[in-house]
């Protein structure tokens, strides 16, 4: 699977910056690669012995410090996992699940909330689908922030722990 089909799209990781998200996840997008193109963003790679850029499925090393006028335009890739832990929500009020829909060949991610009356026991209050995992729930955490049921400052705590 290509690592673009695993992580949030270019603009979803742009806006959850811009929404308080702290970036802080495996996978950065950067246009620090070519000061010629610099709307050409890649997808990189964090590790304890430095940042990688992919190269066609392979990672290869890259050093921020020859580039740190150009820190600003990095940008969190969060994957699937991290969108997971920023998508927990503190209480039993709410609920979150996933699922494909084969017939629409879409994700879809649905956050529920506790209502007894129905029969069990949750109600759909929002929907997002994507045709990624990763964008179906960054849309679902864009939402969800946007509408306040979850805030930055707790999304922030639970991606650094």
């Amino acid at each position: 699977m290509k690592i673009e089909d695993q992580v949030c799209a270019l603009e979803q990781a742009k806006k959850l910056k811009e929404l308080g998200i702290e970036q802080n996840s495996i996978f950065y997008f950067s246009n620090f690669f070519d000061i010629r193109q610099p709307e050409e963003y890649r997808i990189c790679r964090r590790e304890e012995s430095g940042i990688f850029h992919d190269r066609g499925g392979s990672f290869e090393s890259f050093h921020f410090s020859h580039h740190k006028s150009r820190i600003e335009t990095t940008y969190s890739a969060f994957a699937v996992a991290e969108l997971g832990q920023l998508l927990i929500i503190g209480d039993d009020t709410y609920f979150i699940d996933y699922a494909y829909n084969e017939h629409f060949g879409q994700f879809q991610c649905f956050c529920r909330k506790r209502d007894e009356r129905c029969s069990n026991g949750f109600r759909i209050i929002y929907t997002t689908d994507g045709d990624t995992e990763a964008e179906c729930r960054a849309d679902m955490l864009m939402l969800l922030l946007a509408v306040r049921i979850i805030n930055a400052e707790g999304c922030n705590k639970r991606l650094s722990e």
